[in-house]
């Protein structure tokens, strides 16, 4: 009925008893009970990097998190809610968390750190529960938003290159003109980062294929899709081939505001 599907790439400590929460890997790490190995099903995203010689490996590291959206996607299991994170960063359902009688309204605090040696605790399927529950009465789940000192845009911009950024905005015009009334989200101050969330399923399905449709219209008209910082190069960003995860970070909220979803915000878990 659940399921969170986060992307690992190393071994990392992880909670085998939780029935709901599901390491998903593409290299050969082998990790425990519960995992997914991920088989190679990425031809038609793959094509774009190997015509600039890139190998499947550095391609994987491109790609990210995107491996198991994409996978995802690809191969939808048959739950009703579906969630995807990162090893180290988690949603967090232990803290207080009230339903208020028009919205839901979570802890005011935005996320916690924890050591890694408790990553074996997090996900019980006690939170499972709790998720659910919550999920009756919302459309996605995901970590609390914060404040920016500039807008959306200005963030991005300031480490990483504006060639993608330019990009992205224009995918969303001409793909997606339905969207042209939210575009103006994107100078806004507030929002929330890492991709972490929980959809009801019709929606995890809309929000993939739409994210893959931008990244493939980037890759079809960016100047490089594997950059390599050169010297003189006006970004911070040490390595600007990450940009698929930077933008699938902007266009998940995005997303649910251009489609006005109800959400609920949860604390994010960041273990280190």
């Amino acid at each position: 009925m659940i399921g969170i599907y986060a992307q690992f790439h190393n071994h990392f400590p992880y909670n085998e008893n939780s029935n709901w929460f599901h390491p998903c890997y593409v290299d050969d790490i082998e990790l425990g009970k519960n995992s997914i190995r991920i088989d190679w099903i990425f031809d038609d995203i793959y094509k774009y990097y190997e015509r600039e010689g890139v190998s499947k490996k550095d391609f994987l590291k491109a790609f990210g998190q995107q491996s198991t959206e994409y996978w995802l996607l690809k191969n939808t299991p048959d739950l009703e809610y579906i969630g995807s994170a990162t090893y180290r960063r988690l949603l967090n359902f232990n803290l207080p968390i009230t339903l208020g009688k028009n919205r839901i309204e979570g802890s005011e605090i935005t996320g916690v750190r924890a050591n890694v040696e408790e990553a074996h605790k997090a996900n019980t399927n006690e939170e499972a529960e709790i998720a659910k529950h919550y999920l009756q009465f919302v459309d996605v789940i995901t970590n609390h938003s914060s404040y920016l000192p500039g807008s959306v845009e200005d963030q991005y911009l300031q480490t990483q290159p504006k060639e993608y950024w330019n990009l992205f905005q224009k995918a969303i015009l001409e793909l997606f003109p339905e969207y042209k009334e939210s575009y103006k989200w994107l100078w806004q101050s507030k929002t929330n980062f890492n991709t972490v969330y929980i959809f009801r399923r019709e929606y995890f399905l809309k929000y993939a294929s739409e994210l893959f449709r931008i990244l493939e219209y980037i890759y079809d008209n960016c100047s490089k899709v594997y950059p390599i910082k050169q010297r003189g190069d006006s970004f911070l960003e040490a390595f600007p081939w990450r940009y698929p995860g930077y933008i699938g970070e902007r266009f998940l909220p995005f997303f649910i505001n251009a489609n006005s979803l109800r959400k609920m915000e949860v604390p994010l878990v960041h273990f280190y």
